[in-house]
């Protein structure tokens, strides 16, 4: 027990050293294979996700699923939309309770999402670098 507190201290720097690295993740911006469009701007992305922006450029509707509570969710949210995510939570709650917007469909995982973005036309959604993506398409960021 001499050099528990050793230990400790030692965890906690190696944690120090590792937040930043999962912080840090790369976000990819992915699209059914029938949105009309290959890149986007982080403008456009904040306008979809906080409901301001609901047609593609073709005239179709977007649908848009955010994440569950994950380090993905925080870090697209820091991000694009320059929210924490309890900001964001507050956010969506406030457009209910004004009858101005529907809680946004989520997914828990990447693989998750993916699925439901491949399976729902114009949907546009979000996932970690490190994803299989299937048939989805991955949108170049302008």
């Amino acid at each position: 027990m001499p050099h528990l507190k050793e230990w400790v201290l030692f965890v906690l720097f190696l944690f120090c050293l590792t937040a930043p690295i999962v912080e840090a993740q790369d976000i990819m911006i992915i699209t059914n294979a029938d949105v009309p469009i290959d890149s986007i701007t982080v403008s456009d992305v904040k306008k979809i996700f906080l409901g301001k922006k609901s047609i593609w450029e073709n005239g179709r509707g977007i649908n848009f699923f955010t994440m569950d509570q994950t380090v993905t969710h925080k870090t697209f949210l820091k991000k694009f939309i320059r929210k924490s995510s309890a900001q964001y939570k507050i956010f969506w709650k406030k457009q209910v309770f004004s009858g101005k917007g529907e809680i946004p469909k989520s997914s828990g995982s990447d693989q998750d999402m993916v699925k439901r973005i491949a399976s729902t036309n114009g949907a546009i959604g979000y996932v970690s670098a490190k994803a299989d993506l299937g048939t989805v398409k991955i949108l170049s960021i302008k």
